[in-house]
């Protein structure tokens, strides 16, 4: 799931590691829906990660999975494709100040 937050590409070739397209949106859009479902089940010391004082990136991760989404949805009149390496590198950039 990693490389869904670090596309860079446009001619990729690695499954999860092309550009979000229309061909592969539903595909990516379930892989991240399953994969915040398995954030959601995890736990420290029998606490919910998400409710842990450990919560911040898996928060982040969360809604960066959600807004990628709902970019292309927005943006798929102007662009056929999305890479999301300068999404996340602008989001580590606003975090850390």
């Amino acid at each position: 799931m990693g490389d869904i937050l670090n596309w860079k590409n446009k001619f990729s070739r690695h499954k999860f590691n092309t550009p979000l397209i229309f061909e592969n949106y539903a595909q990516l859009h379930t892989h991240a829906k399953y994969f915040k479902e398995y954030i959601n089940t995890l736990q420290t010391h029998d606490i919910p990660i998400l409710q842990s004082g450990r919560n911040t990136g898996f928060l982040e991760l969360i809604v960066y999975l959600r807004n990628i989404f709902s970019l292309f949805d927005c943006l798929k009149t102007f662009r056929t494709y999305l890479l999301t390496y300068k999404l996340s590198q602008d989001l580590k950039r606003i975090l850390v100040l």
